[in-house]
């Protein structure tokens, strides 16, 4: 079902934020995993 799918996309990029805002990740990779989660 897409809604789910829309769901844990969601959720991924909360967890993406999450990261950058704690610096486990830098702003380059969370570019890159946010345009990779959206594009998929």
């Amino acid at each position: 079902m897409s809604s789910s799918k829309n769901f844990s996309v969601s959720d991924e990029l909360i967890k993406l934020k999450e990261l950058r805002t704690q610096n486990e990740i830098s702003e380059e990779e969370f570019q890159d995993l946010r345009r990779r989660l959206l594009n998929s």
